[in-house]
């Protein structure tokens, strides 16, 4: 028991590190909080998964795309095994794809945390707003457009989410305004 509170206690320690553009203490911290995880949770349990996430999310805070990807797919594949959820995973995975260019493969895997069937609606609307995100950086505003009206529905629907609502309407605006498209569209 203690241990695992220990591990919680470095995970905070990292996360403020992470905050305050700390990297390599944060990536010591949660080392360290996975190696007390594994020991009192064991390899594959979800507390696991988590740091594995954890520390993903900071080696693609520094741009070390290949080390994020590495520790995103270690944690998927144990959400698979635990049949835990995966569109966080399929998230992750899909912004280290878009932050490299591999649009195809972006693409797949957006697709599938949108199309979840375990996914909270926001959850899939923030997959949503990556896809349209993708397809605006590209270029292509009518599938950009599509995904970006998806993710405006699917965010409201579990209630009220106005700083997400804002964020997805801003990004509306710049591909009507780009698409040359009437931007008074973009009003919701």
């Amino acid at each position: 028991m203690y241990v695992k509170m220990r591990a919680g206690d470095y995970s905070a320690i990292a996360d403020v590190h992470r905050d305050a553009g700390n990297m390599d203490e944060a990536l010591a911290y949660y080392e360290k909080g996975l190696k007390a995880i594994q020991k009192a949770c064991g390899k594959d349990s979800a507390y696991t998964a988590v740091f594995l996430c954890d520390i993903g999310d900071t080696y693609k805070k520094t741009e070390d795309y290949e080390k994020a990807m590495e520790h995103y797919r270690q944690a998927l594949k144990i959400q698979e095994h635990n049949g835990s959820d995966l569109t966080w995973s399929y998230i992750r995975i899909a912004r280290i794809y878009n932050a490299l260019k591999d649009y195809d493969a972006a693409e797949h895997f957006y697709g599938k945390a949108s199309g979840s069937e375990t996914a909270d609606s926001y959850t899939k609307g923030v997959a949503f707003y990556n896809m349209g995100q993708m397809y605006h950086e590209r270029g292509e505003y009518s599938p950009a457009l599509s995904a970006l009206h998806k993710a405006l529905e699917s965010i409201n629907q579990d209630g009220d989410n106005a700083y997400a609502e804002s964020n997805v309407q801003n990004t509306l605006a710049s591909v009507y305004a780009e698409s040359e498209d009437s931007l008074d569209k973009a009003i919701v």
